[in-house]
């Protein structure tokens, strides 16, 4: 980047980076912000940016969304965000600080080259080691001919894959890559779904790093303890919460699933703890949450299969997790072979029906024993190999003093 680019005010919508044959508009939410700076970087490790844009309140946001026009940036660029705004952790919620780089929410990539986790926490700038967002065009990706196989969920075998573990051994033959998940994924033999995690972006409390969602709009995105809005709801065990049934947050949810189907071919998605997606702003359980019927219901999405861990800190849902077209991970399943195997006693009549389709727990609301995702391992905690090795778990190494996954 050599250049100086020119401006014009954006479009507010759709938001992210969104490039075009004169250049890319960017938008992104800011609910309280004060100011936006946009950041434009030659390549990803530079330190420091080429061009500072600062964007005008009466020319470059609409509502509270933040735009501006860059004629001439291509494909391949790297940007980020600096957002000023009110601090008032223990009233509002608010985080917002200008020191802090933050990445695109709507990013279609990012880059690590510079980046320092503990530099992002604290009130000090941390340009020099923050992420860095990049401009794709995902239109020039070829697929070679693949499309949705629509198996019936009744029919499919799940498998699941870290492929970065999977190829990181020289005799497997591939590089741990996006090229190899998808060369992986959509061999018509072995197309498989994808697993995400929309409910717990990262790791985190009101000790943990400002990168993205806590410095554009922390008060939207994320439950916050009433009496003192510096501390975080944690419904998931991972230090804070997103709230899923807010209408912006929702439509990033909604907007993530439905590029990740049209744009990259996946089949599916395995919710990680999500009861998260059945609180309604509050916290307290809805009957008929809206984003779990928005992702039930919504065009896009109708074949696409949508798998529950239904459950979270404080709630357990299996057999119950709302939204007819929803399976479920059967953790009464689980446990009902893991102690049969084991040889606890008094376990026949249960075991038979948990093979049977476990209709005492998805009969009675006219659900289908498709609705039942059986499993005896998954990636939290044994593996099958250990699971009939060891009397409990050794995940020591996980750095979670053994706490993660289930006996």
């Amino acid at each position: 980047m050599t250049q100086c680019y020119a401006t014009s005010s954006g479009l507010f919508h759709p938001l992210g980076a969104i490039p075009d044959r004169g250049g890319v508009n960017f938008a992104v939410f800011c609910r309280n912000a004060t100011a936006v700076q946009l950041l434009l970087f030659d390549r990803a490790d530079a330190s420091q940016p080429a061009q500072v844009i600062d964007l005008d309140p009466a020319l470059n946001k609409t509502y509270f969304i933040w735009h501006v026009y860059v004629k001439g940036l291509r494909p391949g660029a790297h940007y980020a965000y600096r957002v000023d705004g009110p601090q008032d952790l223990h009233g509002a919620g608010y985080r917002y600080n200008k020191n802090k780089v933050l990445i695109d929410p709507y990013a279609r990539g990012n880059t690590t080259a510079l980046w320092k986790r503990g530099d992002a926490t604290g009130p000090d700038d941390n340009l020099a080691t923050s992420m860095r967002s990049v401009v794709i065009d995902t239109g020039d990706y070829e697929w070679e001919g693949d499309h949705p196989l629509n198996r019936s969920p009744q029919d499919g075998i799940i498998y699941e894959l870290h492929v970065g573990g999977f190829t990181r051994h020289p005799s497997s033959g591939r590089s741990p890559s996006f090229a190899t998940w998808s060369r992986l994924c959509t061999r018509p033999a072995s197309r498989s779904s994808s697993t995400s995690s929309s409910t717990t972006p990262t790791r985190g409390n009101e000790n943990g790093p400002t990168f993205s969602f806590k410095g554009f709009a922390n008060e939207v995105y994320y439950y916050l303890v009433p009496g003192d809005r510096q501390y975080y709801m944690d419904y998931t065990g991972c230090g804070n919460t997103l709230r899923c049934n807010n209408p912006m947050v929702m439509r990033f949810i909604l907007d993530c699933l439905i590029y990740w189907v049209v744009e990259l071919h996946v089949d599916g998605f395995r919710f990680d703890l999500a009861s998260i997606l059945t609180r309604g702003e509050s916290g307290v359980n809805l009957s008929q949450p809206p984003i779990v019927y928005g992702i039930t219901l919504l065009e896009p999405l109708v074949e696409t299969k949508m798998i529950a861990e239904a459950w979270d800190l404080g709630q357990y849902q299996v057999g119950e997790f709302p939204g007819f077209r929803w399976s479920e991970w059967n953790g009464r399943y689980r446990d009902t072979v893991r102690r049969f195997v084991k040889g606890d006693a008094g376990l026949t009549g249960e075991l038979a029906r948990r093979l049977g389709g476990s209709a005492d727990m998805y009969q009675w609301q006219h659900r289908m024993p498709c609705n039942s995702i059986n499993f005896v391992t998954c990636h939290d905690g044994f593996t099958l190999n250990d699971l009939v090795s060891y009397n409990s778990k050794h995940n020591e190494a996980n750095g979670e003093n053994n706490r993660d996954g289930a006996d």
